[in-house]
């Protein structure tokens, strides 16, 4: 499950269908990238719906959650979300006031495990590029949109009331 799928939402769920996952669930507010993750390969696309991820599951829940947004509310809908034993993958971190108060009973129990990203080794680095490089993370419509410097005001305020933007370039 890929909560979020903005550019890196979109290059997680490609990520993850390289690397062997059967079926990728994604979810986003916005119905214009939800249309975009199934053109990146996502399986099904919603907005956020436990019920939903438990009828696309079996009534398991998700192995894998990726939760993009740094929000508490996608935070608490990928615990939701979650499997017996699934990973619970933080992918952007949360503004510091941000307070959570997980179940820890339900994470001792189902055996959950939760992980953070904050940067990558170099390997990981290596292996990025060699994927750009092979074609196989598709980039072309990651972009969007495209601003001279005289469009950034109208590009920020576009992307801030995400207005059928999923990445703004700004170019001189």
């Amino acid at each position: 499950l890929v909560i979020g799928t903005g550019v890196m939402g979109l290059l997680n769920i490609q990520v993850a269908k390289l690397y062997g996952a059967r079926k990728v669930l994604a979810c986003d507010l916005k119905a214009f990238r939800r249309r975009a993750a199934l053109r990146f390969g996502a399986s099904v696309a919603f907005a956020p719906s436990v019920k939903r991820v438990r009828k696309e599951t079996a009534g398991r829940g998700a192995d894998c959650v990726i939760v993009g947004p740094p929000n508490i509310r996608a935070l608490e809908f990928g615990f939701a979300s979650a499997a017996p034993g699934a990973t619970i993958q933080l992918f952007a971190p949360m503004p510091p006031a941000a307070k959570l108060h997980p179940n820890f009973h339900d994470l001792y129990f189902k055996e959950q495990s939760v992980t953070t990203s904050y940067s990558c080794a170099a390997s990981d680095t290596r292996e990025a590029l060699r994927l750009l490089a092979s074609n196989k993370i598709k980039t072309r419509g990651l972009i969007t949109h495209r601003f001279g410097l005289e469009g950034v005001g109208a590009a920020l305020r576009k992307t801030y009331k995400g207005e059928g933007i999923i990445k703004a370039a700004i170019y001189p």
